[in-house]
């Protein structure tokens, strides 16, 4: 008797086991719905120039042509909650960055502005951008 006691509760516990087993895949769909329902957190957006307006007239520096080296400046401005570049904020950096101050000041003062979004609501941000161009120096032989 005690053999067949010993055999049911052995086939009892396999019952149990594979009851559990079964579940599990219920489990993890069930893991795996709520993990992909949940809300993800608003992401924030940086402005974004919508309108570039005329193009800024850049003047390559001389020091920079007799170095072969390119044009490279880096532009950064707030941009307010309605789209406005705060000027006062304006820097402009890099190679032809002192030659070219006025110029892109004028254009970024042109430009048309998405202000920056957290959660949907428009605040305000920091805008950056660069400019670069390459100096080529080409000799013309006379014919």
């Amino acid at each position: 008797m005690k053999s067949t006691e010993l055999d049911r509760g052995a086939a009892g516990g396999f019952q149990d086991r594979l009851a559990r087993l079964s579940l599990l895949p219920a489990a993890c769909a069930f893991v795996a719905a709520c993990a992909s329902a949940a809300p993800h957190p608003p992401r924030d957006e940086p402005p974004e120039m919508v309108s570039r307006g005329a193009s800024p007239d850049l003047q390559i520096p001389t020091s920079a042509m007799a170095a072969r080296t390119a044009l490279e400046v880096n532009i950064e401005v707030l941009i307010d909650e309605n789209g406005t570049p705060d000027m006062s904020t304006f820097k402009v950096t890099g190679i032809g960055a002192e030659d070219n101050r006025d110029a892109l000041a004028r254009w970024i003062e042109q430009a048309r502005f998405r202000p920056a979004q957290r959660g949907g609501e428009a605040v305000p941000g920091i805008y950056r951008t660069s400019i670069r161009a390459r100096v080529e120096v080409r000799r013309i032989s006379p014919d």
